[in-house]
């Protein structure tokens, strides 16, 4: 209510000099003409100020309404409402009362503080690649999606030097840094000879060609000459620091060597990703 009273002092100061006033009971009656030049005004002198042709300052029920080209615009009263809605220079508030009440208490910005709370911190993860996308390499041997109710990828015994490829289909964030890898499936040995390795290799994009670079390859090809798993115990590669940029994408080439009564069968790789 002092904010409303604040205000109407001030309106009232100008409407001396200004404003046109409708006069009511043989005209406009105040208590005193302060030494300032304000105007006390008697209470139910007023019923409205006309400032111009189209936008008036009304008092009616208690409340200060601002009426413009015949429309309520702003009403006033102890518990000051806004009609139809709150503009700040040229943007419209669309918030109602309610959602402004969300920031109580709020003492800075709170982009600045939500930006705070977000975890900025490097974690090392491992991403499963599955087998599905993958195809036989320039030597033949790999047996990729065979007609049966598995999804393996298999090299059958009696193979040399055999090849897959194995494009890196995880969505790799920019600036993530690849740190290993590790092949996933078995090698069945029958009691002979069977070895596996891989290397992970990269394509840049290039206004000349697209460029074809080695990452990393496993120190040694697993050997067995038993029935094994493949994991990151026998069948990986460690301390890469291969950081993913825009235009790069990523490929394994696997390669396999069987003997007689031997084969591998090969589910997917795990990569080793340390991202924010």
């Amino acid at each position: 209510m002092k904010t409303i009273y604040l205000l109407l002092a001030l309106i009232f100061t100008v409407t001396s000099i200004f404003a046109q006033t409708e006069q009511r009971q043989g005209g406009v009656r105040y208590k005193k003409r302060n030494a300032n030049g304000s105007v006390e005004i008697q209470p139910g002198a007023i019923s409205f100020i006309k400032f111009n042709d189209s936008t008036t300052l009304r008092y009616t029920n208690g409340k200060i309404q601002v009426v413009i080209n015949g429309t309520v615009r702003n009403t006033f009263s102890a518990t000051t409402s806004v009609i139809p809605g709150l503009t700040i220079g040229s943007t419209a508030i669309t918030a109602s009362a309610a959602e402004l009440n969300y920031v109580d208490n709020v003492t800075s910005a709170i982009q600045t503080q939500l930006n705070s709370k977000k975890d900025t911190s490097a974690r090392s993860v491992r991403r499963v690649i599955s087998i599905a996308s993958a195809k036989a390499g320039a030597t033949a041997g790999w047996v990729v999606n065979a007609g049966d109710n598995t999804y393996l990828t298999t090299l059958p015994q009696s193979q040399t030097s055999s090849t897959l490829v194995l494009p890196i289909t995880y969505p790799l964030k920019v600036g993530s840094v690849i740190t290993g890898f590790a092949l996933t499936g078995q090698i069945e040995s029958a009691g002979n000879a069977a070895s596996i390795t891989a290397e992970l290799r990269k394509h840049t994009a290039a206004a000349a060609d697209v460029a074809d670079a080695t990452i990393g390859a496993m120190a040694a090809p697993a050997s067995v000459t038993a029935d094994a798993i493949l994991s990151a115990t026998n069948a990986s590669k460690t301390g890469l620091t291969e950081t993913v940029d825009a235009d790069e994408t990523y490929y394994m080439i696997i390669t396999g060597t069987t003997g007689a009564n031997t084969d591998i069968a090969l589910q997917g790789i795990t990569l080793t990703i340390t991202e924010k």
